[in-house]
């Protein structure tokens, strides 16, 4: 994963939630079995506890 951006977020949650996505391990895409770029946008709500 590289070129991690938020389009809308939170200032306050940003940084912690483009580390949790950097830091999990994706499989790569595939075609004619070779790995491709490809771009995703992942939606993420946060809600606050009550």
């Amino acid at each position: 994963m590289r070129d991690c951006r938020i389009i809308k977020g939170l200032p306050y949650m940003d940084d912690a939630v483009l580390s949790a996505l950097q830091s999990r391990h994706y499989q790569p895409m595939t075609y004619q079995g070779r790995a491709v770029n490809v771009a995703y946008t992942f939606n993420i709500k946060l809600r606050m506890p009550r």
